[in-house]
């Protein structure tokens, strides 16, 4: 069984950590730039803390979950394979003294919040066959979902996790900021939401569009402009986004 080294104790490498052990790998050493939240994760993995990178031990592999504009500094300072878990930095940003390549699940992750590894996309690529019939092999026992995909592949991506997450998610956020302006209780639209979401696995995001900009119901757009006309923002989100879903009817 492969031996690893976990760089980082965020919420990625928390979670990646402790499926990995559920899945039999052993965790060797736990590094973070913080003490304390490495010896935390280290505990939960039965393996060793460390905040200092020129004390890690070699292993078969080291897993690189810092934040991408750290990813390059801290590679420089390990000696053995290694692979990131970044969607879009290059594998060629690690140290190309060593085997590298990127192991990149497709998830947003909570330090706390348990999820379904087996079901969470895992993208690699690999500078040798080697390290990647390696990677391959734990890929594929963490998830029925694995996928080889290159640099460019991977950054387009990622591009478009960030719209279908991260923008998604800030219209939660202007819909639950609509609503308790007004004394509305935001959970009365969970159900539209997980509707919505579920919806779009049975069908093409196209064919699920809905409401007024699709049907064209130009009396309801006007009004909701009205209704923003003092919300500069929110004003010309809604209307460059009412735009855009009339010009794909």
């Amino acid at each position: 069984m492969v031996k690893i080294t976990l760089i980082g104790s965020g919420n990625l490498g928390t979670q990646l950590g402790l499926s990995l052990v559920k899945n039999g790998y052993e965790i060797i050493q736990v590094y973070s730039k913080s003490k304390e939240n490495a010896t935390l994760l280290a505990e939960k993995l039965n393996s060793k803390a460390t905040d200092d990178l020129n004390q890690l031990i070699d292993t078969d592999l080291a897993i690189i979950s810092v934040n991408d504009d750290s990813i390059s500094n801290v590679s420089k300072l390990v000696n053995f394979p290694q692979v990131h878990t970044s969607g879009t930095i290059s594998m060629n940003d690690l140290n190309q003294n060593y085997p590298v390549g990127v192991f990149y699940p497709l998830q947003t992750f909570s330090k706390n919040t348990d999820v379904l590894f087996d079901q969470i996309p895992i993208c690699i690529e690999a500078s040798t066959n080697n390290l990647l019939e390696k990677i391959e092999g734990i890929a594929k026992e963490l998830s029925n979902k694995v996928y080889f995909m290159n640099e460019s592949k991977r950054a387009k991506l990622h591009l478009s996790a960030v719209v279908a997450c991260n923008f998604s998610n800030l219209m939660y956020q202007l819909a639950d900021e609509i609503c308790d302006e007004n004394e509305i209780p935001f959970e009365i639209l969970h159900s539209l939401i997980e509707e919505t979401s579920h919806k779009i696995k049975k069908t093409s995001p196209t064919k699920a569009q809905t409401g007024p900009a699709k049907r064209s119901d130009i009396k309801t757009i006007e009004n909701h402009l009205d209704q923003l006309k003092n919300n500069a923002e929110l004003f010309e989100i809604y209307n460059l986004l009412t735009k855009s879903i009339i010009n794909r009817k």
